[in-house]
């Protein structure tokens, strides 16, 4: 198993933090797809812009992702990294 630390935006001067596990074949991006499927399913419908709205936000304040390919709005602020040595 692999872990990353996703730092993602919350609108305020505290971002949110979480510790995403994946299988030793899958990436970051897996990371960041099991994220978003963990918002959407503890029904946390404000992180997410709507399909109908994402125009009129910039590709750098939001990430893609999911079962559903949800937007997950963070604000300009994301970093992705892997823990070292967590098993």
């Amino acid at each position: 198993m692999k872990t990353f630390e996703i730092t993602y935006g919350s609108g305020l001067a505290w971002p949110y933090k979480a510790e995403i596990e994946v299988e030793d074949f899958q990436s970051a991006q897996d990371a960041v797809g099991k994220l978003i499927d963990m918002h959407e399913a503890n029904g946390d419908e404000g992180l997410f812009i709507p399909d109908d709205e994402i125009h009129n936000y910039g590709a750098d304040l939001y990430e893609t992702g999911g079962n559903h390919s949800r937007h997950l709005y963070h604000h300009g602020v994301f970093s992705i990294r892997e823990k070292e040595g967590v098993a």
